[in-house]
């Protein structure tokens, strides 16, 4: 049931071991789990090379089942003294290219079939490296001649054909041996359930073998890891399960939240970014939140009594959930290497874009399509533009898709050709109004691609202190097209640039959403929007308060039902044209009727 949101923690290896050791250790940690509402724990046997004797697993597990519900756990895929070949990327991960690792990984698995009926595996389980068998086996399947080197140079300036058969290799290596291995496990145990945690680098997903369409078939149900380290956009947590859960459906049972900071990995997150990262997994509708890791209870109770009431509040607001709405994003999984797109949807939720994943196949007339990269070759464009599908190509999309189709792009597009890939600007420039920064910013920015439009409209347009340029044009044919030249330095669009290049966009899919956001001071940033049929959610990651407008084309904008947001004013003769005022680090609801 929508909004039935169970809590669990996962304890690794080592703890287990002391766990196992340590009776007045084990009955603290239960007496924190049950005070915090945990109702289940996972228990690990392996990681980095450190494998549990069975009796240690045990031991811990009986005492555990005791109080909570008990599965087993392990962090297959990294690599300890005593296994085959690895890589190192600041942690060890096995080459499943190399047989003595693929021996030592069913062991674990095989192990832990005999201790629970139900396993996690974390997100270490990929294709990783790049080994000498490898490449071998690569060539003799693709009929390649390619040396280590050379492929690892291809991959990197990711060509088009050899990324794609690095893909299909690695998915199809990663599937055979989590076939096996979960064949072997299954006649130990036929009851077991094994599932499968993939990670929040979705973008990698293929190029690690990890097909979520094959890979959901095989396991008995997908968790994803909404892990939002520092640095990163937290909306990155409800995307990334929106994007798995479009590919799987109702195989997407969880999610994993860490709280590690992700830089060193050995200091604590800090609360208001573990708040949002906990806001954004609870309100992806997981049936499961898994907290990373057994420290976190020992050692860092404060920031989980601090922030684990957040789940709480959330269950109301998703059992009342409705369809999402937004500008539309594909639910796909690319090889293509996206130079300047990648996560690019959470950066757009940053501006207070709203997003709605959907499957190529879901698209409807009308629908206003975000266009990155790596659409241009997953969709038939031409197609989705025969049938009214509106589309908005981001800065990346423009440049490649000219490069690749010139003539068909640049008719569908309106434009004459792309003149600049990139010019140095000092003020954006709006229906002959200058737009420029001041007060302790530089004014001048990086901007493009720049084009020369034929056909279409110009919506904003960028001063270098010589002559005007087109950024933003639209274009009216079957459906409407837009190109974007202000998407390609994604820190720049989300607070550097003047206020007028998100103004421009929000306003953009707002006229196909029919809600959105309006800046009135000189910056709006980090508010995200999430639309639905019957509201209108505002999440301000800010530690101050902010004031805009919110504006609605065609519902009814009522009073706020959640959090303390203020309508400071109605206008007049549009009572759906508002300004509002929200609180730091607040979550805000209005419903829409």
């Amino acid at each position: 049931m929508k909004g039935d949101i169970s809590l669990s923690a996962y304890v690794t290896a080592p703890d287990v071991k002391r766990l196992s050791r340590s009776g007045s250790e084990l009955r603290r940690f239960v007496n924190k789990a049950k005070r915090m509402g945990f109702s289940k724990v996972y228990v690990e046997n392996y990681r980095d090379g450190l494998l549990l004797e069975q009796e240690e697993v045990r031991r811990v597990r009986d005492s555990l089942g005791k109080e909570f519900s008990v599965a087993g756990g392990m962090a297959l895929g990294t690599w300890g003294p005593g296994w085959g070949e690895s890589e190192d990327f600041g942690f060890k991960v096995a080459c499943l290219g190399d047989e003595r690792n693929v021996k030592l990984s069913k062991q674990v698995l095989v192990m832990q079939a005999e201790n629970f009926d139900q396993i996690i595996i974390d997100d270490f389980w990929a294709q990783w490296c790049y080994t000498n068998n490898d490449v071998v086996n690569f060539n003799a399947r693709y009929d390649k001649s390619l040396s280590r080197d050379s492929l690892l140079r291809e991959l990197a300036r990711g060509d088009p054909e050899i990324s794609a058969l690095w893909a299909a290799y690695s998915v199809e290596l990663l599937e055979q041996i989590s076939r096996e291995m979960l064949s072997e496990a299954r006649e130990i145990n036929k009851k077991i359930k094994i599932i499968l945690k993939v990670a929040e680098w979705r973008e990698q997903f293929l190029h690690r073998g990890i097909s979520l369409s094959r890979l959901s078939k095989l396991f008995d149900g997908i968790f994803v890891g909404t892990e939002s380290r520092e640095y990163t956009s937290s909306y990155g947590s409800l995307h990334t399960l929106d994007v798995v859960r479009s590919i799987v459906g109702e195989s997407l049972k969880g999610a994993w939240v860490d709280t590690l900071d992700g830089l060193t990995w050995s200091e604590s997150i800090s609360p208001s970014k573990f708040i949002e990262e906990l806001r954004f997994s609870s309100l992806g509708n997981p049936e499961e939140l898994v907290i990373f890791d057994y420290s976190a209870l020992m050692e860092r109770e404060e920031l989980l009594t601090r922030t684990l009431p957040e789940v709480e509040k959330l269950r109301e607001w998703v059992k009342l959930s409705s369809n999402r709405e937004g500008i539309k994003v594909l639910g796909l999984q690319s090889s293509m290497r996206k130079v300047f797109d990648s996560y690019m949807e959470e950066r757009l939720a940053l501006i207070g874009i709203p997003i709605s994943v959907v499957s190529p196949g879901r698209l409807r007339s009308n629908d206003l399509l975000l266009v990155t990269e790596d659409c241009l070759t997953s969709v038939d464009l031409m197609e989705l533009h025969e049938r009214g599908v509106n589309m908005l190509f981001t800065s990346s999309a423009v440049e490649r898709a000219v490069s690749t189709s010139p003539e068909t792009i640049l008719s569908l597009l309106g434009l004459r050709d792309v003149v600049e890939k990139s010019l140095d600007g000092v003020a954006f420039v709006e229906r002959g109004k200058g737009h420029s920064r001041g007060h302790r910013i530089p004014f001048g920015f990086p901007v493009g691609p720049i084009f020369d439009v034929e056909k279409a409209e110009t919506l904003l347009q960028v001063f270098d202190g010589v002559k005007v340029w087109p950024v933003i044009s639209r274009h009216r044919g079957r459906s409407l097209t837009y190109a974007l030249g202000v998407t390609k330095y994604l820190p720049y669009l989300v607070e550097i640039y003047p206020e007028i290049v998100r103004d421009v966009l929000r306003r953009i899919v707002g006229e196909h959403v029919g809600v959105w956001m309006e800046a009135i001071g000189t910056t709006l940033s980090g508010v995200c929007m999430i639309l639905e049929e019957n509201r209108v959610t505002l999440l301000n990651l800010k530690p101050f308060s902010q004031r805009f407008r919110l504006r609605s084309k065609k519902r009814t904008l009522g009073e706020p039902i959640m959090g303390a947001a203020r309508i400071l004013e109605r206008e007049s003769n549009d009572p759906n044209d508002v300004e509002i005022t929200i609180l730091p680090h607040s979550i805000d609801a209005f419903p829409l009727t």
